[in-house]
C-alpha cells in the first residue's frame, strides 16, 4: 500500500505515502528547485495573452489585415498563440475606431475574444483588459509577428 509504520520517539506514524514518494521522483525529473518553483506557480495562474492590434498603423496600416497565403497577419499570430500549451485565454485588444471592426469580426471568427478601448492609451487598454479577465500573468504580444514561439518561457517556466 506504500505506507509502513515508523516509531519516532514513541509515537507510531506512518512513513511518507505513495504520493509524497512521487514528488521525490518529480523532483529529481526537474533541474533545479527553481524551475520545480517556476512549473507549480506557472501551472495554478490563469495566464492571459493580449494580443494589440489596430489598423491605424502609422509606418503601414492596415498590416494586421494584409493577407500573407489568403489569410490575415492576424490569423497567424492568433493560430501561433493557439498553440501554446499554457496560455488559457487569449483577447485580441483593439480600439473602439469603425475601422477596427473588422479585426473583431476576424478574432470572433478564430474564437478569440475581443476587448476594445482606447486608440490613444494603450496602457490602459491592457489595464482595462487586465481588469475584465483578471489574470494573474498576462502575455503581451503584437500583431504584426506571425512568428511567436508557441512555446513561450516566462521565467524558465515553459508556457
Amino acid at each position: 500500500d506504500g505506507i509502513r509504520d515508523v516509531a519516532v520517539t514513541g509515537v507510531q506514524t506512518c512513513a511518507l505515502p505513495i504520493f509524497i514518494k512521487t514528488i521525490f521522483s518529480l523532483l529529481l525529473e526537474v533541474k533545479s528547485y527553481r524551475e520545480l518553483f517556476y512549473q507549480v506557480i506557472i501551472n495554478s495562474f490563469m495566464i492571459l495573452a493580449i494580443i494589440q492590434a489596430r489598423m491605424s498603423s502609422t509606418r503601414l496600416p492596415g498590416k494586421v489585415m494584409m493577407k500573407i497565403r489568403d489569410k490575415p497577419l492576424l490569423y497567424y499570430v492568433i493560430n501561433q498563440t493557439l498553440h501554446s500549451q499554457k496560455i488559457d485565454k487569449i483577447v485580441v485588444a483593439t480600439t473602439n475606431l469603425q475601422q477596427d471592426d473588422q479585426i473583431v469580426q476576424a478574432a470572433n471568427q478564430y474564437g478569440v475574444d475581443t476587448y476594445r478601448g482606447s486608440e490613444e492609451d494603450v496602457l490602459d487598454r491592457y489595464y482595462q483588459c487586465a481588469i475584465k479577465y483578471n489574470p494573474n500573468i498576462i502575455v503581451r504580444l503584437t500583431s504584426d509577428n506571425p512568428l511567436n514561439d508557441p512555446h513561450l518561457k516566462i521565467g524558465r517556466a515553459h508556457v
